[in-house]
């Protein structure tokens, strides 16, 4: 099966990814900061420069304030965000042997601590992995899926997310959904401000040439910052979902090692294939949490799949049945 790298590599570029995001977070933010003070400061450029140079530094430590409020907002209430959307509840040993012998067998097999273990009241067939850290990492699985999966191929889709955890994906795709949400609340703040100029521009209505050409400037100034900040998230989009499906190649196979049959998660794969939804679940960067997308079953139209397939947070389920079976043929598991 087609592994793209070994899982070592993988875990040491997840890492630098996340370290590389974390760094990029504050500068991006400092950078649009900057632009924004630099647009409402029109004049000699000269003059501009310095008055722009002294407001931003006196904002910066605020910035810097607001941005690692934000992380840390995130780093502690992720798991619990999740878990409200997708209605997830803690259950017990007592509440679901099964569930926690499987899990424990697949942990002491990769000796990885045991993570919490949630279930989602939904008769659809879905799991997810999520957390940062030994304490809070969480594996969910919809009741639909305990119910009528086998024993093995719930070991397989378990080991699926449960190799995600091993190789940091899960703290790669928070700080990703950060990373992502960040630009786009700067679009919306240069979106409002773009708009903000163009009625004070439509209200004032100057007549002087000078004042005019200004007013032009900050528009059009303003107009190309949100271009720019909108192409960023398209392309970080692109990115974060082809990254997301590579994820999910290495989840695969990760997956059928620990259970030891490839042959029945792609067997679960298949059943899963046929009701991956869940109510709620729409946002593409939570989608990319679960085994299979819940916009799975959604066909796409025939002009645009190619187009389409571009955001898809997961590769294509025929493709990765393919692989396991090719990976149950080689022996090497």
């Amino acid at each position: 099966m087609e592994r793209h790298g070994t899982i070592e590599s993988h875990i040491r570029s997840n890492n630098w990814k996340s370290i590389l995001l974390l760094l990029m977070l504050p500068v991006i933010t400092l950078a649009a900061v900057w632009l924004f003070i630099a647009l409402i400061n029109p004049g000699d450029w000269g003059y501009s420069t310095y008055r722009i140079n002294r407001s931003f530094s006196e904002a910066m430590p605020y910035i810097l304030v607001v941005v690692a409020i934000y992380l840390l907002v995130a780093w502690i209430y992720h798991s619990s965000i999740i878990r409200r959307i997708t209605h997830a509840k803690s259950i017990t040993r007592e509440e679901c042997p099964r569930v926690y012998a499987i899990v424990e067998q697949l942990c002491d097999k990769c000796h990885m601590p045991m993570p919490k273990i949630q279930v989602i009241d939904d008769a659809n067939m879905n799991a997810y992995a999520c957390g940062l850290g030994h304490n809070n990492y969480t594996i969910a699985a919809t009741s639909g899926l305990i119910d009528r999966l086998t024993d093995d191929e719930l070991a397989g889709v378990l080991g699926h997310e449960l190799t995600h955890i091993r190789n940091h994906d899960t703290r790669l795709s928070v700080i990703g959904t950060v990373f992502v949400g960040m630009i786009g609340t700067s679009i919306y703040l240069a979106g409002t401000f773009l708009v903000a100029m163009m009625l004070s521009f439509v209200i004032r209505g100057r007549k002087d040439v000078a004042g005019l050409a200004i007013s032009v400037c900050l528009i059009l100034l303003s107009l190309f910052v949100v271009v720019c900040a909108f192409i960023a998230l398209i392309f970080t989009l692109l990115t974060n979902f082809a990254l997301s499906r590579k994820r999910e190649y290495l989840a695969d196979a990760g997956g059928a090692q620990l259970s030891g049959k490839p042959l029945a998660l792609a067997s679960a794969l298949r059943k899963i294939t046929y009701s991956p939804g869940l109510n709620g679940v729409k946002n593409p960067q939570l989608c990319q949490l679960f085994t299979v997308s819940p916009q799975e079953g959604k066909k796409r139209k025939s002009l645009t799949e190619k187009l389409n397939g571009l955001f898809d947070t997961h590769p294509d389920i025929e493709k990765r049945i393919a692989l396991l079976e090719q990976y149950a043929a080689s022996g090497k598991w």
